[in-house]
Parts: structure tokens; sequence; C-alpha cells
């Protein structure tokens, strides 16, 4: 098997992740420091230091990084996902194999709910329903 050396270290592990605190705000420096540095009008050596200072007085980008920095934590709020909204559909799940309300039936030799129709039907793994309630 070969081993990709910037990908791995010599254990086999990969490389270790990015900080959380180098995400976005991160990027949005670099993004931020590149047009002000390489791009902007106002450090081409043809102006002065006075026009430069008027130009960066007027420069909306601080606002506009502000604002992507805003929307990408609006977009990425955890109670915004759908893994959120599944989490809250089924929280008050009980999976029947930790509800109090489920019994063995030694005869048939399956697992019933108590709090069925009067017929046992048997439980399957991950069956579950919004009534049971989880043993203590």
């Amino acid at each position: 098997m070969k081993m990709n050396p910037s990908k791995e270290n010599l254990n086999g592990c990969s490389e270790q992740k990015k900080n959380e605190e180098e995400g976005i705000s991160s990027i949005l420096e670099e993004f931020e420091t590149y047009i002000c540095d390489k791009i902007c009008p106002s450090n081409y050596t043809t102006i002065t230091q006075e026009e430069q200072e008027q130009c960066c007085a007027v420069c909306k980008l601080e606002s506009y990084i502000d604002r992507i920095g805003q929307e990408y934590d609006e977009i990425n709020t955890f109670s915004k996902t759908s893994t959120y909204q599944l989490m809250q559909k089924y929280k008050n799940i009980v999976l029947c194999q930790e509800c109090a309300y489920r019994i063995h039936e030694e005869t048939t030799n399956a697992d019933c709910c108590r709090l069925g129709n009067g017929s046992c039907e048997g439980l399957k793994a991950g069956d579950g329903c919004s009534f049971g309630k989880r043993k203590e």
C-alpha cells in the first residue's frame, strides 16, 4: 500500500485537520489581505499617502467581509440544519429495546409491547414509538 506523504504521517494517520478557529474568519482575513495588498488601487506607487488614506476611508471591503461572515454563521447554525430538524422531530421516540412497557412473551419467545391494542406483535430491532417510557 502506498501512502501519500502530504496527506498522511509516518504512522499512517491522516494529517491533522485545521483548528475550528482557523475556519471562515481566517479565510476572510486572508481574502481581505489579498484584496488590499494585490488588487486595491491605493497600493499603487503612483498615488500619494493622502490619496491612499482617502481611498481606505471610503472602502467598503470591511463591511462586505463582515456581511459574508454573518451570512456564513447564519447558514451554518446547527438549529437550521436538517440533522437538527430530524432530531427535533424524533426526540420523543423511545426505542422498544429501551422501553419500560416492553415484555418478553415466553410462549412465543417474542418481545411485545404492553401499550399495544391487545395483540402481541413481535418487536423488531429499531422499533419505537412516542408513547414509550424509558427504563430507569
